[in-house]
């Protein structure tokens, strides 16, 4: 991706110089603002940081603008949509990986009418100057990971998981597999779960980047939240159907499959595969060993290895999956549904 950076910028080497990656935003900044995007002011050419501006007094702390984006090296940055006052998320993609064709075909407003679609919606789209046959800006609603803030009860994690199924059984009846389901690319609306915001970089941080993050339950929110799937550079439509679907080349960023453990170049069937992601995403937040864990779902093992058997032929279909947990749920009462669970290493301060 070195093809997308400006040189560095030595004018600003005193006070936390912006990077690389971050000169190629600086660099379309007037372009973006024309388009009705507003960054940030530290990716504006004029910048001065306010550690500057305030003749280098020491306040113990780091100003906002003084936080590098570390997902600016990745193509996707923040802003603010000036006619809406909303933030958005602005992806450079590559034409060539289909993703954004993929993204407005299955984002089709007839499609998305379907609440059982949970594709983020592609806003807007335009050029990048000077690279218009290869990349493209890709603007999409600012949404946050799925699982921060930690989960707040047994029917919070319920109800993300059961959305991911229903948006890759969506997927999957169009014959359309994903490729790449993991938790980097699930996602969440948190506008009323985070209702100072949510800094785009720290993910612990109100959108100020000082204050620590401020949540309200899921399950308190006057609005069901919703999930979104995203990242399609690996998604691909299998016309034959989900039985015949063969593939060999796979980029998915979870590693403890059979199918990816196999020889390079080994044909797999990229529907199971998608299923044993998915079990594979929530089984680790079951997990008290890692940070992203939590105690009190352990119930939900059974049915997360069942998605992740060692055979991808006895695997369960999305149909399956989503038929077995509503079972599961509708077996249990609602002080089991809303029993507390707790998320390990938390920083978050949750409303009471």
């Amino acid at each position: 991706m070195a093809d997308w950076y400006d040189e560095p910028d030595s004018s600003q080497s005193e006070v936390q110089p912006r990077t690389a990656a971050e000169l190629f935003w600086v660099k379309h900044q007037k372009y973006l603002e024309e388009r009705g995007y507003e960054l940030r002011p530290r990716y504006h050419k004029d910048w001065i940081p306010t550690r500057t501006r305030l003749e280098g007094l020491d306040f113990g702390f780091t100003f906002e603008d003084e936080i590098a984006c570390t997902t600016a090296a990745f193509g996707v940055l923040d802003a603010v949509q000036t006619s809406t006052k909303r933030k958005v998320a602005i992806k450079i993609t590559m034409l060539k990986t289909r993703e954004l064709a993929v993204a407005q075909s299955l984002g089709a407003p007839e499609l998305l009418a379907d609440p059982r679609n949970h594709t983020v919606p592609v806003l807007d789209s335009f050029p990048v100057p000077g690279e218009e046959h290869a990349k493209c800006f890709m603007v999409m609603p600012y949404l946050q990971r799925f699982d921060c803030p930690k989960f707040h009860c047994r029917l919070e994690f319920a109800d993300a998981l059961h959305q991911v199924l229903e948006g890759i059984r969506f997927m999957h009846e169009r014959n359309v597999a994903h490729g790449d389901a993991c938790s980097l690319n699930f996602m969440m609306d948190a506008t009323e779960v985070c209702p100072k915001g949510h800094h785009f970089t720290l993910p612990d941080c109100n959108d100020d980047g000082f204050t620590f993050l401020t949540t309200v339950p899921r399950c308190r929110t006057e609005n069901l939240v919703r999930y979104y799937i995203i990242d399609f550079e690996g998604t691909k439509e299998y016309p034959a159907g989900l039985e015949a679907a063969v593939e060999t080349d796979m980029r998915c960023q979870i590693k403890t499959s059979p199918e990816f453990n196999e020889p390079h170049g080994t044909s797999y069937n990229p529907f199971p595969l998608d299923i044993y992601n998915i079990g594979a995403t929530f089984l680790k937040l079951c997990d008290r060993d890692d940070s992203r864990g939590h105690l009190g779902i352990e119930e939900f093992r059974p049915f997360l290895d069942e998605m992740m058997r060692p055979n991808p032929r006895e695997r369960p279909t999305a149909a399956d999956c989503l038929d077995k947990l509503e079972r599961l749920l509708y077996s249990k009462d609602d002080l089991w549904r809303y029993t507390r669970v707790w998320g390990l290493m938390s920083k978050t301060r949750a409303l009471p």
